[in-house]
C-alpha cells in the first residue's frame, strides 16, 4: 500500500494535472459528477480543502475553510500555490504530530497526507470526466482509497447512524491489486448478514463507493439491489 511519501507525491502529481486541465477549461463548464458545480466551483472546493488541511496540520486544530478568488488568473494562482504549500507542509511536519481529523484514533498529521491524496484523486477524475477525458485512479492508490471509505468514512457515518438491518457485508476485490480484499461492514456487524462480493479494477470499485459510477463496471456476486441501496445510504460526503 502507498507510503506517506507516495501520498505526497500523488498530491503533487494529480494537483499538477488538475491545474493543467483547469487552465485549458471553460470555468463555467458543468461538472456532471458533482451536480450544480462548474469547473470553477470544483477548483475552489479542491483548493479550499487543501488549504484547510494545511492549516490543520500547521496548528493541530480544526480550521475554517477559506474562500478563494473567482477570476481565472487569481483562481489558477490560488490553486497552484495551495497545492504546493500543502505538500511542503506535510513534508516538513512530523507525521505523528497531533492534528485534528475526523477519523478514528490516532489523530495525527499523517492522516492528512492520505486524505488529501484521495481527495485530489477523486476530484481529478471529476474534472477529467467533465471534459470527456478517460481517467483511472492509480490502482494501489485506489485500493487504499477503498480501505479509507471502509475504515474512515464508514466510521464517520456510524457515529451518526446505525447500519441498516438490511445492509449486507460487502467484500471488495480489486482485480488489479494482488491479494487485496477489503470488507465493508461495521466493526460489530453480524458476519451472518448476507454477503455480496464486488470484483473489478480498484479505480472502478473506488468510484462506485464515491457515487461517481454505478455497478455497471464491476462484477457483482450476490444481491445487487442491497449493495445499490447501501451505496445510496451515503457512505461518503
Amino acid at each position: 500500500m502507498p507510503t506517506l511519501t507516495d501520498f505526497q507525491s500523488t498530491i503533487t502529481r494529480y494537483s499538477g494535472q488538475f491545474a493543467e486541465l483547469l487552465h485549458a477549461s471553460d470555468l463555467e463548464s458543468p461538472v456532471t459528477s458533482c451536480p450544480g458545480w462548474s469547473m470553477a466551483d470544483l477548483a475552489l472546493h479542491l483548493s479550499g480543502t487543501q488549504r484547510w488541511a494545511t492549516a490543520i496540520v500547521q496548528t493541530g486544530e480544526r480550521a475554517e475553510h477559506p474562500v478563494g478568488p473567482s477570476d481565472r488568473p487569481g483562481l489558477e494562482r490560488w490553486f497552484s500555490e495551495g497545492a504546493s504549500t500543502l505538500v511542503a507542509t506535510l513534508e516538513a511536519t512530523d507525521p505523528q504530530k497531533p492534528a485534528w481529523n475526523f477519523g478514528p484514533e490516532p489523530r495525527v498529521a499523517a492522516f492528512w497526507s492520505r486524505r488529501q491524496a484521495h481527495e485530489v484523486a477523486v476530484h481529478l477524475w471529476d474534472a477529467m470526466h467533465a471534459q470527456g477525458r478517460p481517467f483511472s485512479i492509480d490502482a494501489e492508490l485506489a485500493a487504499d482509497g477503498i480501505d479509507e471509505v471502509c475504515s474512515v468514512f464508514l466510521f464517520m457515518k456510524l457515529r451518526r447512524d446505525s447500519l441498516p438491518d438490511w445492509a449486507p457485508v460487502v467484500n471488495l476485490m480489486p482485480a488489479d491489486v494482488p491479494d487485496c480484499r477489503v470488507q465493508l461492514a461495521a466493526p460489530d456487524s453480524d458476519r451472518d448478514r448476507p454477503q455480496v462480493t464486488l470484483t473489478g479494477s480498484a479505480s472502478d470499485l473506488l468510484l462506485a463507493l464515491w457515487g461517481r459510477q454505478g455497478l455497471e463496471e464491476v462484477q457483482v456476486e450476490g444481491d445487487r439491489a442491497s449493495v445499490e441501496a447501501l451505496l445510496g445510504w451515503g457512505l461518503t460526503p
